[in-house]
């Protein structure tokens, strides 16, 4: 089991000047009988689109959804996603205006080829963001504030991955780096976009009307559940922002923002940085997760709030065991005493 995410996270390091062989840093340990079960959550595991989540099928007709790291990758198939399911208006960001281009482009054909769609195409905007920037999200948001007066899906998918490397052979300034990215530039853009959601503007207490329930999806991993050597700062940030949406879920619930904060994990897929390995050990498409995505926003599941899900897990089975999973409190984090 991998812990690599997607070709829209970016990586520190040169791998090429590794003292560690790059065919070693993806020997981690099997998983344990009970980290076995977090693998395989569901009686079935999916690695590509399956019926019940095709986006042809869903109907997302009003909403506006935006979706940082959108340029490549995951960002890229999610936003393609979306635009075959009615969606009024989508926002894309991203630090490469070239590649929002591109996903543009993506966005229309996938609209275009979507028969069941009869509607019209999404408004697509596209910005320019770095996560990294707390001037740029600020930015980002003033320029969104004259297009749209609101986010109905907020999806996180700008990530940093530090290079796996023992203690001894990492860079400091590259470590923090990537926590930077991972959790500080995730917790600024839901900071700054929160108004978006909620209603509020400039700090006032004036909440959206009733039943506007809007989504918060942050892209962790399933590394957080494994006790895996190298790439510490990947690794424990991932956990940290698997926490925040825990934590920010339930501050949510307690202010009556009728809003939901999922940690989704969203499969092992390829990417540049794992060119070096054996394709069968990364099974799941981009468009597994892109389609996930677009399944967990669909619809307001508060049950679901502050849990981990895996991409490949069945979904609909997944939403069959919701009394269970909420009963025995499932899919947290943790301390087994």
């Amino acid at each position: 089991m991998l812990f690599l995410l997607d070709e829209d996270t970016s990586v520190n390091g040169d791998l090429s000047t590794l003292s560690v062989p790059k065919k070693e840093l993806y020997k981690f340990p099997a998983p344990d009988g009970h980290s076995q079960r977090t693998w395989q959550f569901t009686p079935t595991i999916h690695n590509d689109v399956y019926a019940a989540i095709n986006p042809d099928t869903m109907d997302l007709s009003g909403k506006i959804i935006f979706i940082s790291g959108a340029s490549r990758g995951i960002g890229r198939a999610t936003a393609a996603a979306f635009a075959q399911t009615g969606a009024a208006g989508i926002i894309i960001s991203s630090r490469s205006l070239e590649g929002l281009i591109e996903t543009e482009r993506a966005m229309v054909h996938a609209h275009e080829h979507n028969k069941s769609n009869g509607g019209c195409p999404p408004i697509v905007f596209k910005l320019l963001m770095d996560v990294r920037d707390e001037a740029s999200i600020q930015t980002a948001a003033q320029n969104l504030r004259e297009r749209f007066d609101r986010i109905d899906v907020l999806i996180n998918v700008a990530g940093d991955l530090d290079a796996p490397v023992p203690l001894t052979e990492s860079n400091s300034e590259e470590w923090w780096s990537t926590w930077h990215t991972n959790v500080l530039g995730t917790y600024t853009v839901i900071r700054t976009l929160l108004p978006f959601m909620t209603g509020t503007d400039q700090g006032q207490s004036q909440l959206l009307k009733s039943g506007s329930r809007r989504t918060i999806i942050n892209l962790t991993s399933c590394i957080i559940h494994m006790q895996t050597p190298l790439s510490t700062a990947y690794s424990l940030s991932k956990l940290a922002l698997f926490r925040m949406s825990e934590l920010l879920n339930l501050e949510f619930q307690q202010k009556k923002y009728d809003i939901v904060v999922l940690a989704v994990h969203p499969g092992n897929i390829v990417t540049e940085l794992t060119s070096n390995v054996p394709r069968e050990r990364l099974p799941d498409s981009t468009e597994l997760a892109a389609a996930s995505l677009v399944w967990l926003s669909k619809e307001y599941r508060d049950w679901l709030g502050g849990r981990y899900v895996s991409c490949s897990w069945d979904l609909p089975e997944l939403e069959a065991m919701k009394e269970e999973i909420v009963a025995k409190d499932q899919l947290r984090i943790r301390i087994n005493v």
